[in-house]
Parts: C-alpha cells; structure tokens; sequence
C-alpha cells in the first residue's frame, strides 16, 4: 500500500552522542482491510440462513503522529540510530452490508471517525550533507477502533437489527523519508 506525507519537529544534541527531539507528521495513505464471514449466527447462537453473509470493509485515508524521539550518533559517523514513540490518530471510514436470504434481509451501515491510539517505532537517518538528511523507519500503530455501526436490515417478513463492531487496527509502517535541518 501508498503511504506518502508531511513531517516537521527539533532535535536537540546532548553530551557528545545523545539526540533527543520530537517530530510530527501526517501522512495520506491506501490502507484497505476487507472481511467476510459465513455462516453468520444470531446472538442465541442459531444460524441466520444459509445464504447469509457480512463484508466488512475498514479503508484509512491518513494517519498523524506526535512522537518523541531519542538517538544515538556514537557507532557510524553522520549516523542516528534512534526509538521513537507517541500518540496517533487514525481517520477510519467504516461500512459493512449485512444480508440474510430466504427471507430477504439487508443492512448497510457506514461510519467515519477519526480515532485515538499509539504509535512506537525505531529508525537511522544519515546526514547526508550539514542540512540533508535520510531515514528508514519502522512504526506500529494501535489505533483503538472500538466502533460500532447499527442499522435496521430493510425486511421480507420482519425488521433485523444488525450492530457490527470493530476491535483494533494494528498499522505496521516501513517508509524512506528525506527531511532538511534549518
């Protein structure tokens, strides 16, 4: 998937080889997880048909970051080897169809959030000139997706309620990122 962005932040260097320094950064992305499942049962355990099905979809359009870093520089000249860590959020947009046959049952409901979570990751970036420098970075991200859509199914013969929920949207990130030191 794309991933592509904006980041800004300040270092400071302490005792010889020590970085610390805080950054954030925005980035749009092409994240896309897709999931059906069959058979579907009731809450009392019994299956809602034999043709019955629900496909979750849960597409995140960008992810943003507000991280600590610490580095050191001590093994490799113009080199940092550094963790980092934070708060992030996640805008999430959520729909799922619900659909149930014989008899004909369907539900679609939609949602869009933005959502909290925590972003920790580890990286090296190289100097290469007194104001270029490079990265490759890892991030993980747990971003809390607790989110519950609900909708009535249209019936053929009665109403059905539907509630879909979503747990936990683990993001795993490797980027190349290129910054210049004013």
């Amino acid at each position: 998937k794309a991933i592509g962005g904006l980041q800004a932040g300040y270092n400071w260097q302490f005792a010889p080889r020590w970085v610390a320094g805080f950054e954030g950064d925005f980035s749009w992305t092409s994240l896309h997880d897709h999931r059906e499942a069959n058979p579907i049962l009731s809450p009392t355990g019994v299956p809602a048909g034999p043709n019955a099905i629900v496909a979750l979809d849960a597409k995140t359009p960008w992810l943003a970051s507000a991280r600590a870093r610490l580095g050191y520089t001590g093994w490799l000249d113009n080199t940092m080897f550094y963790l980092t860590g934070g708060p992030a959020w996640a805008n999430i947009e959520y729909n799922a169809l619900f659909q149930t046959s014989p008899p004909l049952n369907q539900a679609n409901p939609g949602n869009t959030a933005t959502k909290s979570g925590w972003v920790i990751g580890a990286g090296t970036e190289w100097m290469v000139t007194s104001n270029f420098l490079v990265r490759a970075e890892y991030l993980y991200y747990g971003i809390d997706s607790g989110n519950s859509l609900e909708a009535v199914a249209s019936p053929i013969p009665a109403p059905l309620p539907v509630a879909v929920n979503w747990g936990r949207e683990n993001i795993q990130v490797f980027r190349i990122a290129g910054s210049y030191k004013f």
